[in-house]
């Protein structure tokens, strides 16, 4: 065997070596993702839009059990969303948690459709019990269709706000988990029955 061969299936058999180590660090990766997450999370849309978005949902435990009043609202109504708090939001050691409210507009509308701004995220409130987030409307009012109200319970790392002159503290570094706990409709421009 020549020296130039030699050194060849040397090079061959590292290079297997990191390929297979490559390969047990992305499975030991992978393992850890999915034990951190209840289902994959595939975001398609930006808020406010009426394209599908697939989120990890919530156990049955965490469900908010959102509703929507008034149910079929005018161009003009005041709507609001009122759920439960399955957990208490706010701040427990490295975490930090709150719920938020998404209104997807009607599909196939226009752009005018979509509400202003975000609803305001709750960032308070005992363990069972019940808010009302207010749900600013679109500039020129809600269009005709039904719109879509999802709720988030939104989990990440707590990172404490630089006090006076202090430089800021170190964040813990591991993503930000948006789970889907509660959905419901309302419909603008239906007639009631």
């Amino acid at each position: 065997m020549t020296r130039e061969r030699a050194a060849a299936l040397v090079f061959e058999e590292g290079s297997r070596r990191r390929r297979r180590t490559i390969a047990g660090m992305r499975a030991m990766l992978l393992a850890v993702l999915a034990g951190s997450c209840a289902a994959a999370a595939t975001v398609t849309a930006a808020p406010g839009d009426s394209a599908p978005t697939t989120y990890p949902t919530g156990a049955p435990a965490q469900q908010t059990h959102p509703v929507v009043r008034p149910h079929h609202p005018t161009r003009r109504s005041h709507v609001a969303v009122r759920f439960t708090l399955a957990e208490a939001p706010g701040r427990r050691g490295a975490f930090e948690s709150d719920y938020r409210v998404q209104v997807d507009r009607p599909a196939r509308s226009r752009a005018a459709c979509a509400a202003a701004a975000a609803p305001r995220p709750v960032t308070s409130g005992a363990q069972g019990s019940r808010v009302t987030v207010a749900l600013p409307a679109p500039s020129r009012g809600w269009c005709r269709g039904r719109y879509v109200v999802t709720v988030f319970l939104q989990r990440g790392p707590y990172c404490p706000k630089p006090q006076g002159g202090q430089p800021p503290q170190a964040c813990p570094e591991f993503a930000t988990q948006d789970l889907r706990v509660g959905r419901t409709t309302f419909v603008v421009g239906a007639p009631r029955r």
